[in-house]
């Protein structure tokens, strides 16, 4: 319901910021027929593209979210820790440096393969070095992400330095997480990836209880950790995918929905995972019908997750440090 509800309100007040009911809006001689065409187009071409992105985005994030912290154990497991958004970053400022080279014109779809190229190289990385990180336990893929951030990182700040100024500001902007207006059928393919990342956490939810009492329980259970890690990898990057194609990284939403999830559904992993995305795709939209009235709707939305979710992380933090005092 609360997900429906802020759909019709990101309609009506989206980026637009155009009310249906208000005919003045209009020129007075634009009247009848060409109001409601002039609403077809803002809706069904503008506004539904955008808000349909904000649902899968936040939908994807929080649900990457929930299955990284189940699997992980760890509460403060964000799916941008094992680096898949860096190397989004790292390959879309790489296309614009070499489209600048060779004088390319850079569409939309630029953006989005060279993200995605990016996301899948990583994890591509990651799977080769999963027989190591084995040897490591769940704790290496924790310890392999901060290695990978900080060297793509680092790549990245080097490969600015070579952007020119409108370039820079358009990975700036990316960087940031903006949504840009998508078209139907990058949402049909985006939607495509959801639903694969989908069922791979789905096929997985049951392993993810297990793991629950501990790995050593779980392998007695007959979880092969090993498959788990890999499943959880590619069902991560699928949705994380997602994200990258449409708007780019966003600060906290894949962090915090499962904490909010969980006051609903407890722990177990069908309901927390489900609960995941549900409150990922009503931060954003949240943090979407915030950002849309400020600054004329310019205001990147990962600006305003951020400056939202910043608070509730320190709050979360402080209510961790008090459970460990008691205990």
């Amino acid at each position: 319901m609360p997900v429906l509800l802020l759909i019709l309100m990101g309609l009506d007040l989206g980026s637009v910021l155009y009310l249906p009911w208000f005919e003045n809006w209009f020129e007075p001689e634009m009247t009848g027929e060409k109001v409601d065409f002039l609403w077809k187009i803002l809706i069904f071409n503008l506004q539904l593209p955008h808000v349909l992105a904000v649902v899968l985005v936040g939908s994807a994030l929080g649900l990457s979210g929930g299955v990284l912290q189940s699997y992980l154990r760890n509460p403060l497991a964000d799916p941008a820790l094992i680096g898949l958004s860096s190397g989004g970053s790292l390959s879309t400022a790489c296309f614009l440096m070499l489209a600048r080279l060779e004088n390319w014109v850079v569409s939309l779809w630029g953006y989005v393969i060279s993200a995605l190229l990016g996301v899948f190289l990583v994890l591509f990385f990651l799977l080769r070095l999963a027989v190591f990180l084995d040897r490591l336990g769940i704790a290496g893929i924790i310890l392999i992400g901060i290695g990978v951030n900080a060297c793509l990182g680092a790549v990245l700040s080097c490969a600015m330095v070579f952007l020119d100024q409108s370039n820079l500001n358009q990975v700036l902007i990316w960087g940031l997480g903006s949504f840009q207006l998508p078209s139907y059928f990058l949402l049909v393919l985006s939607l495509g990836f959801w639903i694969v990342g989908s069922v791979g956490v789905y096929l997985i939810l049951d392993d993810l209880d297990k793991l629950n009492f501990g790995e050593r329980a779980a392998f007695s259970m007959g979880v092969n950790l090993q498959k788990l890690k890999i499943k959880v990898l590619i069902s991560v990057s699928c949705l994380m995918g997602v994200a990258v194609m449409l708007a780019g990284p966003m600060a906290f939403v894949g962090l915090l929905a499962p904490h909010f999830a969980r006051y609903w559904t407890g722990p177990r992993a069908r309901f927390l995972l489900l609960g995941s995305a549900i409150c990922g795709a009503v931060w954003l939209l949240l943090a979407d019908l915030l950002a849309s009235f400020w600054i004329e709707g310019q205001l990147p939305v990962g600006i305003v997750c951020a400056l939202l979710g910043g608070p509730f992380f320190i709050g979360l933090l402080i209510k961790m440090a008090r459970r460990s005092r008691i205990c």
